[in-house]
């Protein structure tokens, strides 16, 4: 996947969250491409000034939550203003009934507000693939036992559960954002 592609569907997939960011409580926030022609065209604006992303990578749900903060101390430390992380579809819905984004390794909430606290802009990654030596890259064993389900196309029963568990994250991730100014 080039960069850009890779942007546009990180940024059409978070685009529903960029009205809430948020300094204190009124003061609304922007992050986008520059669009003129002029030398900060290929930037990245926040809130309207040029910003270089210097991002790092950190799979929260391999580390003990009593470590993030450390953990994300330490990327701060390192000069990075961002992180990536990705949200394991099969750790948030383990069985097709049930979510969990607020046990132990699950509390991507935590995770978030964690890494507010330290200064760190989070860019998700909520695949559904997971390319981090994940089994099944990250996906939910249970999608193996569903009849005509195929992996990895336009199937409408893939597409079906892959968007509710996107949906899912998305309005907790959001929930608590607002609820928390937590992001």
């Amino acid at each position: 996947m080039t960069r850009g592609l890779a942007l546009l569907q990180f940024l059409l997939w978070a685009a529903p969250l960029l009205p809430h960011f948020a300094i204190g409580e009124s003061t609304p926030r922007s992050f986008r491409l520059g669009t003129d022609n002029s030398s900060a065209s290929n930037l990245f604006l926040r809130d309207d000034e040029p910003f270089l992303l210097r991002a790092g990578s950190i799979h929260y749900v391999r580390v003990h939550p009593t470590l993030w903060d450390d953990r994300l101390q330490r990327i701060a430390a390192l000069g990075l203003n961002a992180i990536t992380t990705y949200v394991p579809w099969n750790v948030h819905q383990p069985t097709i009934t049930s979510f969990d984004f607020e046990q132990g390794r699950s509390n991507i909430l935590e995770f978030l507000r964690l890494a507010k606290q330290n200064q760190l802009l989070v860019l998700l990654r909520a695949g559904p693939y997971m390319c981090g030596e994940w089994d099944f890259g990250g996906r939910p064993p249970w999608l193996r036992s569903l009849p005509d389900l195929k992996l990895r196309t336009w199937n409408d029963a893939y597409i079906r559960y892959l968007t509710w568990c996107k949906m899912k994250c998305l309005d907790v991730v959001k929930a608590g954002e607002i609820a928390n100014r937590c992001l």
